[in-house]
């Protein structure tokens, strides 16, 4: 017994494991840093969307009176018999455009990136 656990053999199979347990280790450390990186920007992306809609609502509820305005002229233009003063006014071109949500992008190496809401560029930007 004390031949096989002094083998040359054997001790670099355990060397050998043991070199692939602290592999793993490293690379779950990695994974767990990008993951919490990846929290934190998308943490700041949902509070930027959070803000985006808020100010949504604020131009839709704007847009409402307005039109509720351009109604009343409409009908009080149609019972003068002329046309309104001003165009109906329009919501679409006002309301802000949804950020879009920062994506991991998986590379070759194993190294993990994400589109950042800073920076405003795409997935395809980053290969």
């Amino acid at each position: 017994m004390p031949r096989l656990l002094s083998d040359s053999t054997f001790v670099q199979l355990v060397e050998a494991h043991a070199e692939e347990q602290e592999r793993k280790e490293r690379e779950a450390q990695v994974r767990k840093q990008a993951r919490e990186e990846y929290s934190e920007v998308l943490n700041r992306w949902r509070a930027e969307e959070d803000k985006r809609k808020r100010q949504n609502e604020e131009i839709c509820r704007k847009y409402k009176v307005e039109l509720a305005d351009w109604n009343a002229e409409r009908k009080l233009a149609r019972e003068e018999g002329r046309k309104p003063r001003w165009a109906k006014p329009t919501l679409m071109d006002k309301m802000l455009k949804g950020i879009p949500k920062p994506v991991k992008v998986v590379e070759d190496e194993g190294d993990e990136e994400w589109v950042d809401i800073d920076e405003g560029s795409s997935s395809d930007d980053e290969r």
